[in-house]
């Protein structure tokens, strides 16, 4: 074969690589556009729809989400459900030497004794009044149990407060006369209660609300009609701290 020949075939073979090259780079820039062109898309679905919604829609959602015209009314924890008085209960509070209430309550009078029905998992809350020897003499016992299928019960929490008062902080631009006012009419509405002001404190213009405490059901009801009066930014119970 003439040298001439054998140039002609490498330039053959180099034009073949140079297309095979040339269609290789099309089809891989083929689909690079096809891989972008598609995230744009979805990048585009995306924000839509975190985008915020037209005025007249987002006018719609607030308009919803808004309350009832009036005061609005304090937050504090749910009631409890109806407590049902225990009458064949022991006389003194028996209290576990690992309960971080047992100083204080142990061996201590029952003044009352009641607790809600157990829900579908057995869990029940027990409610204690027990008359001791503090300052605030009648304290509250709150147990949250859960009983068994064989009726054993497990103790999965306790809290204590003093039973015959609650921490009420005025609401806004509400005076102490107004509480006075609200107080005054309350025991006439309800005569049982006997609601007077315990204790202020001036710096922080919280009151402690007092009332007969005597029964499990009477904090649970102080705070209703206290909600309900319409008078307090906060209703709080006045937790006792644990003390061995």
């Amino acid at each position: 074969m003439s040298r001439n020949a054998r140039t002609e075939r490498k330039n053959i073979a180099r034009k073949k690589i140079v297309r095979a090259i040339g269609l290789m780079t099309a089809t891989l820039g083929m689909i690079v556009a096809a891989g972008i062109l598609s995230l744009g898309s979805t990048l585009e679905r995306f924000l839509e729809r975190q985008s915020p919604s037209p005025p007249q829609e987002q006018e719609n959602v607030a308009k919803s989400a808004v309350p009832p015209s009036g005061p609005a009314t304090p937050s504090m924890p749910p009631a409890l459900p109806e407590l049902a008085e225990i009458g064949n209960r022991p006389k003194t509070f028996a209290a576990h030497p690992e309960d971080p209430y047992a100083r204080i309550l142990r061996g201590q009078k029952i003044v009352s004794l009641a607790e809600t029905e157990p829900d579908a998992l057995g869990n029940l809350t027990r409610v204690t009044i027990v008359r001791t020897s503090l300052k605030y003499p009648l304290i509250r016992v709150e147990d949250r149990l859960r009983r068994d299928s064989s009726n054993q019960e497990v103790l999965l929490a306790r809290t204590a407060m003093v039973a015959d008062h609650l921490m009420l902080s005025l609401g806004p631009e509400l005076t102490e006369d107004d509480l006075l006012r609200a107080v005054s009419r309350l025991n006439r509405e309800d005569p049982e209660a006997h609601y007077e002001i315990r204790r202020t404190n001036p710096n922080s213009k919280v009151y402690l609300l007092a009332f007969d405490g005597s029964s499990a059901q009477a904090l649970n009801r102080a705070r209703e009609q206290l909600l309900g009066a319409r008078i307090a930014g906060t209703v709080e119970p006045d937790y006792l701290v644990h003390s061995r």
